[in-house]
């Protein structure tokens, strides 16, 4: 006969990279995960806070997935430092093309802006408007002219 014990993880912490501000989560991320200066130099330059919704600012720089609304999550920081190190060589091609599908928030999206060379396009879509309309308003908050670089095309419709 075999026995299934559950049990639950209250005061384990899971992902240890939190810190207070900003830069002391990027700084936590290079040293827990070895972050490529272009990945650290990426997630610096985007405050997580622009990117959550008011009522999870407090919690905006720890290290884990926090709702956005419409049953969705603004993914751990460490996973977002880990796509950017996974995609960093063809983020790095100065005619690079990056989609990022499922954009949410828009947080990934705005740190794979901050490497594309200037002659590169990120594009972001989600299936939900309510999620393409907040990455707008947050990539709006962050720096409005990651919605006009590069001459502000949309998405092309016939894609």
């Amino acid at each position: 006969r075999k026995t299934l014990v559950l049990s639950t993880l209250s005061g384990v912490r899971l992902w240890h990279s939190s810190g207070a501000t900003n830069d002391q989560l990027v700084f936590n991320l290079s040293r827990d995960r070895a972050l490529s200066p272009a990945a650290a130099k990426a997630l610096a330059a985007i405050d997580r806070a622009n990117f959550v919704p008011p009522d999870a600012q407090r919690l905006a720089y720890e290290d884990r997935p926090l709702p956005i609304g419409n049953g969705v999550t603004i993914s751990a920081p460490h996973m977002h430092a880990a796509a950017i190190e996974l995609l960093l060589p063809q983020l790095q091609r100065p005619d690079s093309t990056v989609l990022d599908v499922g954009v949410g928030s828009g947080y990934l999206a705005a740190a794979f802006a901050q490497i594309v060379g200037p002659s590169a396009r990120v594009y972001g879509i989600d299936r939900l408007p309510e999620l393409v309309q907040l990455a707008s308003a947050n990539l709006n908050r962050q720096d409005p002219a990651l919605l006009t670089a590069g001459g502000g095309t949309p998405f092309p419709s016939d894609c």
